[in-house]
């Protein structure tokens, strides 16, 4: 699978959003018929995770990716990428940051495919799970989270269950999160 950002510049590109594998027949003619290079959609579903099949892609493929999206080369795509930084000003409404919130503040969060998490603010970056419809999460699980933001994945640094680390945790990593307070 390739990186977020470039799935993004991807849909920006292409005009319209990378949802489904029907996408990617049609990405894979936009590509062919822009750049004369051809590009199965099979491919390209790997590529965006529409499959199980996790394999590192061909450096043909990310350089006609880039060519695509009108970089000379992949590593030119990568230092484009690189160079924006890390910093930047949210200037998203919809975002909130954890470290703001006043503790037992209630949070609501949907996302794909028909789950939804409750959680009540403890402090800082920490919260627990009061209620968990159809996902991974348990009622009870303690979750750290930096920042949530509606339309972007919501991931959660590490996940307490049991007194027990589990790790990093993301939600709606393809299609974001829909969040209500």
């Amino acid at each position: 699978m390739i990186d977020k950002f470039i799935i993004k510049l991807l849909e920006e590109k292409c005009g319209y959003p990378l949802n489904s594998s029907s996408d990617c027949e049609r990405m894979a003619l936009d590509i062919e018929t822009n750049t004369g290079d051809h590009l199965g959609f099979t491919t390209l579903k790997r590529l965006l995770g529409f499959t199980s099949e996790r394999a590192t892609p061909r450096q043909s493929t990310l350089e006609i990716l880039a060519r695509f999206l009108g970089f000379n080369s992949y590593k030119e795509l990568e230092d484009s990428i690189n160079n924006k930084g890390d910093s930047d000003f949210d200037c998203n409404p919809e975002s909130i940051l954890s470290s703001r919130l006043p503790a037992d503040t209630e949070i609501n969060i949907s996302y794909y495919p028909n789950r939804r998490l409750n959680l009540q603010h403890i402090k800082d970056d920490k919260f627990i799970v009061t209620e968990s419809i159809n996902g991974s999460l348990l009622k009870g699980d303690k979750i750290f989270v930096d920042s949530f933001t509606s339309g972007l994945p919501m991931i959660a640094k590490d996940v307490i269950r049991n007194g027990e680390s589990l790790g990093r945790y993301v939600a709606g990593e393809k299609f974001g999160i829909n969040l209500e307070i």
